[in-house]
């Protein structure tokens, strides 16, 4: 999906618009996905989360961002992240959908080995705004 990097340029410059108002990595996350949702309609697509069923033995979960097209199909589903999280993989996996993105904003170093393990067909595009959490750790230290 080319629109991919579309949506990483934007994400990086709404992150430094939004960076002074993050208080938290909860409220960075929460900003995230409000800001993904709203992305959805420039697009041409609608949003909404969505409960995923049975994800893996006897758990259900949502996921953070799911894009629709007119039609009601599933066009692309997102994951938001500050974290390795396996169970965000094991969602992105499950759902049905050609594309599936992961926003990814924590430490790096392991992320490349992390999604060898985890995705192992290689079917999630993952954009990566590094360590931004950290900033917001020290930008709250500073305040």
């Amino acid at each position: 999906m080319k629109d991919v990097l579309r949506i990483e340029g934007m994400l990086s410059k709404q992150i430094n618009v939004l960076m002074p108002m993050i208080k938290n990595s909860e409220d960075l996350y929460r900003k995230l996905c409000d800001y993904l949702i709203h992305l959805a309609e420039t697009f041409g697509y609608h949003e909404a989360k969505v409960k995923i069923k049975k994800y893996a033995s006897n758990k259900n979960g949502y996921m953070d961002v799911v894009w629709f097209n007119k039609s009601g199909d599933i066009k692309l589903a997102i994951a938001v992240d500050g974290g390795l999280r396996k169970r965000s993989i094991k969602k992105l996996r499950t759902i049905k959908t050609e594309y599936r993105l992961w926003v990814y904003y924590e430490n790096s170093k392991r992320l490349e080995s992390f999604l060898q393990e985890n995705d192992l067909h290689g079917k999630i595009m993952v954009i990566n705004l590094h360590n931004i959490r950290k900033q917001i750790k020290t930008t709250s230290n500073i305040k």
